[in-house]
């Protein structure tokens, strides 16, 4: 998937199945563009969103209601926060994530200034780190357009060898 535009450039393929790339996913984020004959930019299409249903001061984090059933968590690493690289997202088990500050966040310029941890019922955008697994995890894709669903598709091939 990662190849189809040098593919598509080489005028030796017929039919490109970009695949993955059509929504894209944390690793394809991590290494796209910067380098000549790179593929041209993207906007991440697909987010697992998430609740915050608990909060800790004590330990600086909170609990959304993602965990390892809703989100691949293999070797692409696990999802990230949209909008707020300062915050970090680890596996609370099936049904659970953290959320924290990244090492060293709250003392990087990049954190911006006032910056708290989501509160107890945001909702957030996680981006999967390996979108391909995660979409097999469900049954269904919400199209939103702004906050809104726009369209509500079933995932009809999914689930173990498929």
């Amino acid at each position: 998937t990662g190849t189809f535009y040098f593919e598509g450039a080489s005028g030796l393929y017929t039919e490109i199945q970009p695949g993955s790339w059509f929504f894209g996913d944390g690793d394809y984020g991590r290494n796209e563009g910067g380098q000549p004959g790179a593929p041209p930019e993207w906007e991440q299409a697909l987010y697992v969103a998430t609740t915050v249903i608990s909060a800790s001061k004590e330990r600086n984090q909170v609990v959304v209601d993602v965990g390892s059933k809703a989100v691949s968590l293999d070797a692409a690493g696990p999802p990230s926060v949209r909008g707020a690289d300062w915050l970090k997202y680890t596996c609370g088990g099936d049904e659970h994530g953290i959320v924290t500050y990244r090492e060293g966040a709250c003392s990087d310029l990049s954190t911006p200034e006032g910056t708290v941890l989501p509160q107890i019922g945001q909702m957030m955008r996680l981006i999967p780190g390996h979108i391909d697994p995660t979409v097999n995890m469900h049954d269904w894709l919400c199209f939103c357009r702004g906050d809104r669903v726009a369209e509500i598709f079933r995932i009809s091939g999914r689930g173990p060898g498929c």
